[in-house]
């Protein structure tokens, strides 16, 4: 599983900061650069360091930009809203944090809860280290049929499984945890709706609205239809 093979990476990496990249995603020439100006910036205190990035479809097409991620500094409040990193190949990661808090959980594969290892990691590294972000597209997220958060079911329990973890140790983010569940599930009813898997979106739909329904009415009401923009290319790089 993909926990295990991270762990197995971390456990060989001699770095100070690793990089994970998934075989299907695409990173910009300048990513480890840009992100390694910006540990230097902060004089290496930093945990992990993050950009924004683009989702593209199987034959590389942009779906969406995905700029609306602001937090730096303590980001444990906008981490339980959502996964404000995005993906697991857009981090810059301090190796010995990562391993400090247990790397990447392969128990979620034994569970039949794959999906959220990548947002447990970052949520545990953001409890004892500071986040930066770069305000910049340096990669792009492929989404498709075959790629893991596909799998509707699974990623909903695997999110509820490690939500429920982290309420545990911080009951003061209870709200925003739910709000970061209902944020995760319109995220793949978005999905569903695309593929036309429609009972997956009415289960998914329904799980929102037991979860949170005020704010999942909301999301709901809010939803919209986003469109293929076009072949993929980076609206620009950093200075």
């Amino acid at each position: 599983g993909v926990a295990a093979a991270r762990n197995a990476g971390l456990a060989a990496a001699r770095g100070r900061y690793v990089a994970p990249i998934d075989a299907d995603d695409i990173w910009v020439p300048c990513k480890i650069e840009a992100q390694m100006r910006a540990v230097h910036a902060h004089h290496g205190t930093v945990g992990l360091v993050y950009s924004w990035f683009v989702t593209m479809d199987g034959q590389g097409r942009i779906r969406d930009y995905r700029s609306t991620a602001q937090a730096e500094g303590n980001v444990l409040a906008a981490m339980a809203e959502r996964n404000i990193v995005g993906n697991g190949s857009s981090p810059l990661i301090l190796r010995e944090a990562a391993l400090a808090v247990g790397g990447y959980d392969s128990t979620l594969r034994d569970r039949n809860a794959e999906g959220c290892e990548d947002y447990k990691l970052y949520f545990s590294v953001a409890e004892r280290y500071p986040f930066v972000l770069i305000r910049d597209y340096l990669m792009a997220y492929r989404i498709h049929h075959s790629s893991m958060s596909s799998h509707a079911a699974r990623m909903v329990r695997s999110r509820a499984i490690v939500t429920q973890e982290i309420r545990e140790r911080h009951p003061e983010l209870s709200r925003q945890l739910r709000r970061g569940n209902a944020r995760a599930r319109r995220f793949l009813l978005t999905r569903k709706l695309r593929s036309g898997t429609w009972s997956e979106c009415l289960l998914i739909a329904r799980d929102m609205l037991v979860a949170d329904p005020v704010y999942a009415l909301r999301e709901l009401a809010s939803f919209a239809w986003h469109k293929t923009l076009g072949p993929l290319v980076f609206p620009h790089h950093p200075p």
